[in-house]
């Protein structure tokens, strides 16, 4: 089942791009926007209607394989395929109550590290730059139970410093940081 058919209301692109439009940029430490890629800062923008949540990951590849570069060794290559594996478990790094009934539908991950014509653009802007983008839709059969997520993002990639949420409940927007001391996002 296609992500874009998963939300009737709120289509998933439709859903992210309120949260970012109607919340904005999200500031950094100092208080500025956040306009560059910065390494060890990902942002997480979630929205959560009835049953359904829909969450879009951009993590640095520094902070998640530790290079941004095209894979050159067969070392590089197999840890750029071990995160895309990690990042397709979204269930995995997104934990939601047990008392929510929350499972995951579909996942997807991209990158310009898994494509292999990202080996014939070293020293363009995207390989000194390259993310990951991961997209998730859970369902959840007691949503009125979906009170907080744990992630493990932070142990699973340890070069993550920081993760910026951007949230769109029935509550109305916020935006949050969550960091490797506060790994849990309460709603």
């Amino acid at each position: 089942m296609s992500v874009h058919r998963c939300l009737p209301a709120l289509s998933r692109i439709a859903a992210i791009s309120f949260v970012v439009l109607a919340i904005g940029p999200a500031p950094d430490a100092f208080g500025s926007e956040r306009k560059a890629h910065r390494h060890g800062a990902g942002t997480l923008n979630l929205a959560i209607e009835g049953r359904n949540v829909e969450a879009e990951l951009e993590a640095p590849g520094a902070d998640v394989v530790g290079f941004e570069h095209a894979a050159a060794s067969d070392a590089e290559k197999q840890a750029v395929a071990k995160a895309a594996d990690q990042l397709r478990a979204g269930a995995t790094l997104f934990v939601f109550p047990e008392a929510a009934g929350c499972r995951l539908i579909e996942s997807e991950v991209e990158s310009p590290l898994l494509d292999e014509k990202h080996h014939d653009h070293k020293g363009s802007d995207t390989d000194a730059h390259a993310e990951f983008h991961a997209h998730y839709h859970f369902r959840c059969d007691r949503p009125g139970q979906l009170t907080h997520l744990d992630t493990t993002y932070f142990e699973t990639f340890p070069a993550a410093q920081a993760l910026t949420v951007r949230m769109i409940t029935a509550g109305g927007q916020s935006a949050r940081q969550l960091t490797p001391k506060t790994a849990r996002l309460k709603f």
